[in-house]
């Protein structure tokens, strides 16, 4: 055994009595305070049995130990995506073949008023009527909305992410309702904001079971979501410079002014809406009042859409121009004859 220093000075096997006596009491105080239970709040240990068996299931999941989990999880995302798109081409594709099909041979005298059986239909189960077939008062806003499809744009306006959004942001929503249609070879440089797309992806889900219901009874609407030239809008009511905007993209003039003009009477319209929650009001007036300027303002807006009947027409244009040139260089002559 080694030898130990005394408290005398001298050499020992053992130590001594008193310094055995002091450890012993140091460690008795000592274990009482390791082995003491502390009393924890419930709730903090319920969160903690929930951490435990969500670590147990990620550590039981056979991609837990995977060096390409990375990738995999990316992957399923991706397909999950995937299966929304493919989801909403097949109603489309569905819807088309019911347009040519099913629908206009069943469709006879009586159009108009199964057209009314449809969307009445279609109110009632979106909870737009009550049990007497009145409007309530999101019926009443349906009807004093002026859209394609009323009642879309009525679900929208009332969803919560809607009073999430800054007023460039839901001008850049509400283009994207009200674009039916995108070429695809349309280029643009300003996309969406985040903001922006993660509204759209909220609203998805809403949009796919609008247009199942619509589909099931026979109405014939639009239910758009579509914001590839959002961007462009957005940029707009954030003060972007109408020379930059045009440069940004391959739409001319006049498509861009009427994108901008329709968008900017949807959100007038929402200004006068009693039923709409008092900030999307005022975030929609200030998002006109950004966007209403030159030259999509009242004042020049006439400008562009001559212009953009112009490019349409093309050279037909210049031909009936000339045509009239001529006719009326004939009756000036007609007249110095007589």
């Amino acid at each position: 055994s080694t030898d130990l220093v005394s408290p005398n000075g001298g050499y020992g096997t053992e130590p001594d009595q008193d310094l055995q006596a002091k450890i012993a009491t140091a460690a008795a105080s000592i274990v009482p305070l390791l082995t003491e239970k502390v009393d924890v709040p419930g709730e903090i240990m319920s969160q903690r049995s929930i951490l435990d068996r969500l670590k147990s299931q990620l550590e039981d999941n056979p991609l837990h130990d995977d060096p390409e989990k990375e990738k995999v999880l990316e992957a399923a995302t991706q397909m999950t995506a995937l299966e929304l798109e493919l989801k909403k081409l097949l109603n489309r594709q569905e819807r088309q073949r019911w347009k040519e099909g099913r629908f206009s041979a069943s469709r006879g005298k009586n159009a108009a008023w199964q057209e009314f059986q449809a969307v009445s239909g279609a109110l009632q189960q979106s909870d737009a009527l009550d049990e007497d077939g009145r409007p309530n008062d999101f019926g009443n806003l349906i009807a004093s909305i002026n859209a394609d499809n009323e009642l879309w744009l009525a679900q929208v306006l009332l969803s919560p992410a809607v009073r999430r959004l800054k007023a460039p942001e839901l001008a850049s929503l509400v283009s994207s309702i009200i674009t039916e249609y995108t070429r695809p070879d349309t280029f643009t440089l300003y996309g969406p904001s985040v903001p922006v797309m993660g509204v759209v992806e909220e609203l998805e889900p809403m949009a796919s079971d609008l247009i199942d219901l619509q589909f099931r009874l026979g109405v014939d609407q639009p239910v758009n979501l579509n914001p590839v030239l959002s961007g462009l809008v957005e940029s707009w009511a954030s003060g972007c410079d109408w020379a930059e905007l045009c440069s940004s993209t391959s739409l001319d003039q006049g498509d861009l002014c009427r994108i901008i003009r329709r968008t900017m009477e949807v959100l007038r319209s929402m200004c006068m809406l009693a039923s709409l929650p008092g900030d999307v009001r005022d975030t929609a007036r200030e998002a006109v009042n950004e966007m209403d300027r030159m030259p999509v303002s009242d004042t020049y807006a006439g400008m562009f859409e001559a212009l953009s009947k112009g490019q349409d027409q093309g050279g037909e244009g210049s031909e009936d121009t000339e045509d009239d040139d001529e006719e009326d260089e004939e009756d000036e002559e007609d007249e110095e004859d007589e």
